[in-house]
């Protein structure tokens, strides 16, 4: 009896869970006080956290449950677990990045926020009569 033969006649075992795909994320408070952060309203901050950030976490978590799903049924076309990988990569990017933003405006969260004219004036006057990086030719 080969080994082909061999699996045909023993009983498929069910997928195992894939905890990569488990869908289990939780949504994080912001580290910080938005109202201390200032050109930007504690308004805008809450309601980007509430919609945006917690969106994409919940989106992220139905994507993964789907692909569970999807990694059980051996007729999915490929194209569509495609389509589920590639949401799944634009949630988990939305979720690292409004994590980390909201980690690291905890620091700063103390000091104003400079407006891009004050910081395109400061940029200006610390390179003022700096010449340009010439590009090697």
């Amino acid at each position: 009896m080969t080994i082909n033969e061999a699996s045909a006649q023993t009983p498929a075992a069910a997928p195992a869970a894939v905890p990569a795909f488990a869908g289990n994320h939780q949504v994080k408070p912001l580290r910080f006080n938005p109202a201390r952060l200032h050109g930007l309203s504690e308004r805008l901050i809450t309601s980007h956290h509430e919609n945006n950030y917690a969106g994409s976490v919940k989106a992220l978590n139905m994507i993964e449950t789907r692909l569970a799903a999807a990694l059980a049924d051996t007729d999915l076309p490929p194209v569509v677990y495609g389509g589920l990988k590639r949401e799944e990569l634009h949630r988990t990017g939305s979720v690292v990045l409004h994590e980390s933003i909201s980690t690291g405006s905890a620091a700063t969260a103390r000091q104003p926020v400079p407006s891009a004219t004050r910081w395109a004036r400061r940029s200006a006057r610390s390179t003022a009569g700096k010449p340009t990086s010439a590009v090697p030719g």
